[in-house]
């Protein structure tokens, strides 16, 4: 789990969440969207904007100190239209200063990634839900 996490933020396949890393400091966590109900209709809104975005976060990876959530529920269009983003820019400097402000010491620079990138690891089940099942086991794990 903590690979995976490690490479929302850091992994040759991270796309939004390359915007959470926070600088000299290794960063890990995940980025979330959900859509949300309109309370008028009991329906989920039409628009593309009207989500929430959240990330959840923790500094530095390799011996964590601080934990954050944001959570973002209806953003302004300007914020919705660019994804997760309107997050990243309230998760980076409460991070980064709460770091600094616990003197928690940087990353080397040096880290390397937790596992090997060769490939994204993957989940595979030969298993397929019926109504009132719970998820199969895990078959197979790619590496």
């Amino acid at each position: 789990m903590k690979q995976e996490l490690y490479g929302v933020v850091n992994g040759p396949w991270a796309q939004g969440g390359k915007r959470y890393a926070v600088e000299n400091y290794s960063t890990s966590g995940k980025t979330g969207t959900a859509e949300v109900v309109d309370p008028k209709t009991g329906t989920y809104y039409k628009s593309p904007y009207k989500v929430m975005h959240s990330f959840i976060g923790y500094a530095p990876s390799e011996d964590p100190q601080v934990i954050l959530y944001v959570g973002l529920k209806l953003p302004s269009k300007e914020l919705g239209a660019s994804n997760a983003n309107g997050a990243s820019e309230i998760f980076k400097p409460i991070m980064e200063n709460t770091l600094n402000y616990l003197n928690v010491k940087k990353s080397n620079g040096e880290d390397k990634p937790p596992l090997s990138w060769n490939k994204r690891p993957f989940f595979r089940s030969d298993n397929h839900l019926a109504v009132g099942q719970t998820f199969p086991p895990v078959v197979d794990m790619g590496s």
